[in-house]
C-alpha cells in the first residue's frame, strides 16, 4: 500500500511539474513575441552603416532596455521547460529527448552572453556616437552572437522533435516544423560569414525564430493539456 501510495505521490508531482513547464514555456514564447514586435521591432538590418545603428539605439534607448531585461529575465525558464517536455516524451523518446534537454539547457548560458553585447552598448551609448569603432565593435558582436544562439535552439528542438516522433506524443506537422526549424539553424550558423554581409539573407534568416516561437507554444500547449488530462496522460516512466 505504502508503495502505490509514494507511486502514486511521484507520478503527481510529475503532472505537476509538466503542467508548470507548459505554463513557463508560453511565457518564454509571449516574451519573444513581445520582444520581437513591439519592443525591438524595425531594427536596422546586421550591415547597416554604424551611424544609422547608433540613431536606432538612442530614439528607442527605453524600448531597447525593457526587451534586453525581459530577455535576461526568461532566460532561466529554458531548463524547466526543457525538463518538463523531458519528462512528458518519456522512455520512448530514447536518446533523442536527452539531446534536446541538453540542447536547450545550453540556451541561457549562449543567450545571456549574446545578449551581454546589447546590454553593454545601451549602457554606454553616450560614449558610441564619439567612438565608432567600439559601436561597430559591440553591434557586430551583437548580431553574430545572436545568430549563433540558433545553435543550442536548432539542437534542443530538434532533438526533442525527434523523440516527440518516436514516442508519438507529437504530431507530424510539429515535429516536422521542428525539424525545420533546426535545418534553419543549422544552415545560419554554417553560413555565418554569408549571412551577416548579405542584409536579405540576414532577415530570412533571423525569421526562423518564428518558427521556433510557434513551435514552443504549441508544445507548451500540449503539456499543459496532457497534465490536465490525468496523471497517466500525462506522464510516462522516467
Amino acid at each position: 500500500m505504502s508503495v502505490d501510495i509514494q507511486q502514486q505521490t511521484e507520478s503527481d508531482s510529475q503532472v505537476a511539474f509538466v503542467r508548470t513547464a507548459g505554463f513557463l514555456g508560453l511565457v518564454v514564447a509571449v516574451t519573444g513575441i513581445l520582444i520581437n514586435v513591439v519592443f525591438e521591432s524595425a531594427g536596422p538590418a546586421p550591415n547597416a552603416p554604424i551611424e544609422e545603428v547608433v540613431a536606432f539605439i538612442s530614439e528607442r534607448t527605453l524600448s531597447l532596455q525593457i526587451g534586453n531585461g525581459l530577455r535576461m529575465a526568461v532566460a532561466g525558464l529554458l531548463p524547466v521547460f526543457a525538463v518538463g517536455v523531458y519528462i512528458w516524451l518519456g522512455p520512448l523518446g530514447d536518446g533523442w529527448r536527452m539531446v534536446g534537454m541538453l540542447g536547450l539547457a545550453m540556451v541561457p548560458v549562449a543567450g545571456i552572453i549574446a545578449n551581454s553585447a546589447g546590454t553593454v552598448a545601451l549602457w554606454r551609448l553616450p560614449s558610441l556616437a564619439d567612438q565608432p569603432e567600439l559601436a561597430t565593435m559591440l553591434w557586430s558582436n551583437t548580431v553574430v552572437l545572436f545568430y549563433l544562439l540558433q545553435v543550442p535552439y536548432a539542437v534542443g528542438v530538434a532533438g526533442f522533435s525527434l523523440a516527440g516522433r518516436a514516442a508519438a506524443r507529437m504530431p507530424r506537422w510539429l515535429w516536422t516544423l521542428g525539424l525545420l526549424f533546426g535545418a534553419t539553424g543549422f544552415s545560419t550558423t554554417a553560413g555565418i560569414n554569408v549571412v551577416v554581409t548579405r542584409d536579405w539573407i540576414g532577415g530570412l534568416a533571423l525569421s526562423g525564430y518564428l518558427l521556433l516561437l510557434v513551435w514552443l507554444a504549441a508544445v507548451s500547449i500540449r503539456l499543459i493539456r496532457s497534465s490536465q488530462g490525468g496523471r497517466d496522460s500525462a506522464t510516462h516512466a522516467t
